[in-house]
């Protein structure tokens, strides 16, 4: 997930927007994951942690 990175190179694009996601989770102390399925397409996963009662 690197900025100008593009996953796929088929389409138009500037290759910013998942790393955009990367930084704006990790920023809430989350993780992004991503996991190719099989040739046909990508799952894209976000986990943040919960909100802590105060």
């Amino acid at each position: 997930m690197k900025r100008g990175q593009r996953l796929d190179e088929s389409g138009s694009g500037s290759g910013l927007g998942l790393s955009i996601v990367d930084d704006v989770v990790q920023a809430y102390g989350g993780r992004f994951e991503l996991t190719g399925l099989n040739g046909s397409g990508l799952h894209a996963r976000v986990v943040l942690p919960a909100k802590c009662k105060k």
